[in-house]
């Protein structure tokens, strides 16, 4: 309690707003959360008994992260990574199944450590198993937040998602050659084989085609109706797909990782990099039995979408997650992410999918949905379009390995 709150705590004061029975409360809870570290860390508590008390209650996480920071800044790092390894124990699986709340917010706290290059061996490999678990075992919010640490920290280290010799290291699935059913009319058509990234292109691994002067070489750009400038893309974890890209930027980069993978031998005589057409990208996420989304029938939980919207289910992350979180919205050949996340550039027009050069504006093809739509846009069958120079926090690409388009 405060003496005279009421008088000295007023609004024009900045700080506190007066409450009833001399009291007083801030006008932002995170100052309000700052203090309230402080204090723990300046009543000498041990951290163990603290957490023992207060990590379970996710109320209290941004009071507990500050109160890391506190000790590390006031103290020392390794005073703050001693006093939270007490959590690590909520990594094991029992103890995430019963309640993951502890584990995440030991997540958030070597986001601190890494910024500062400090040494966290410790925390490594239990968060990488508890992140491998979580897959099976968590819903997607929880799920999601452990995955988008191990990003940040550089420890997702899945084939096909981050870089391998300074290139994306494209984990590629197989397609058979065959008869599929196509559209929503279900019309059969045949493909040859060919090959589709199991992931779509990740942040990690665009951001290597920045570093490689990929905006100011010409030759990505050759034809192309636009050549715009890089932007930063709303979130920038690592290990999730890269969106804000027009299809203009998808051609240049599918381009640039033929040209790299070309020089350094690792593309198969007779083979290309590109972006799939929308044949293509349907037979993948349909298989060839025509399913109405790549893991078969309607269901929760198998992809980054709002469920929230008509009320198809519970959950909505409100943002892109790390790559290949949802292993049972896997489509038939293993491709995942092909529903929900980021909708992504096919490299035909929409209004004529016959037509897959590269001249011109004329609208082109996006498939499988993102995380901010409803359910009905994730079915593999949905046609939808978009002016190639649009860039939106939605878009985003994937790649395929096949025969060069004659």
């Amino acid at each position: 309690m405060l003496p005279n709150a009421g008088k000295t705590c007023c609004p024009t004061r900045g700080c506190c707003l007066p409450r009833e029975g001399g009291r007083a409360a801030f006008y932002h809870l995170s100052f309000q959360e700052f203090l309230a570290a402080g204090r723990l860390r300046r009543i000498g508590e041990k951290s163990e008994a603290i957490l023992q008390r207060y990590a379970a209650t996710a109320a209290w996480h941004r009071t507990l992260r500050f109160l890391f920071c506190a000790l590390a800044d006031k103290d020392s790092p390794e005073a703050a990574i001693d006093g939270f390894k007490s959590l690590l124990a909520h990594l094991q699986p029992a103890q995430l199944d019963q309640d993951p709340n502890p584990a995440l917010l030991l997540a958030d706290c070597p986001e601190v450590a890494h910024g500062r290059k400090w040494n966290l061996e410790l925390f490594a490999e239990p968060l990488r198993r508890a992140c491998h678990h979580a897959l099976e075992h968590l819903n997607p919010p929880e799920r999601a937040h452990v995955w988008r640490t191990l990003g940040r920290l550089g420890l997702d280290h899945r084939p096909g998602v981050g870089l391998r010799d300074g290139l994306s290291d494209i984990a590629w699935a197989e397609v058979p050659a065959g008869a599929f059913l196509y559209g929503d009319e279900k019309r059969k058509k045949t493909l040859p084989a060919f090959c589709i990234a199991r992931y779509p292109v990740t942040n990690a691994q665009y951001q290597a085609f920045i570093h490689d002067a990929g905006y100011e070489t010409d030759a990505w750009w050759k034809g192309l109706a636009e050549r715009p400038g890089p932007v930063r893309g709303s979130w920038t974890d690592p290990n999730g797909p890269r969106e804000t890209v027009s299809w203009y930027e998808a051609m240049a980069y599918a381009r640039w990782l033929d040209a790299r993978f070309r020089a350094r031998g690792l593309l198969p005589e007779g083979r290309a990099v590109r972006l799939p057409t929308e044949e293509e990208w349907e037979k993948v996420a349909r298989g060839n039995d025509g399913r109405e989304f790549p893991w078969g029938e309607v269901a929760s939980g198998r992809a980054n979408i709002n469920e929230t919207w008509g009320e198809a289910g519970p959950h909505y992350l409100g943002q892109t997650s790390a790559v290949g979180l949802y292993p049972d919205g896997a489509s038939p050949c293993g491709a995942l992410d092909m529903a929900g996340n980021v909708w992504e550039w096919c490299l035909n027009q929409y209004e004529k999918p016959e037509r897959q050069d590269v001249k011109g504006d004329a609208r082109r093809v996006v498939r499988g949905g993102s995380w901010f739509d409803y359910r009905d846009f994730a079915r593999s069958a949905v046609r939808n379009d978009l002016t190639p120079g649009d860039r939106d926090n939605f878009l985003g690409l994937r790649l395929v390995c096949v025969a060069p388009i004659a």
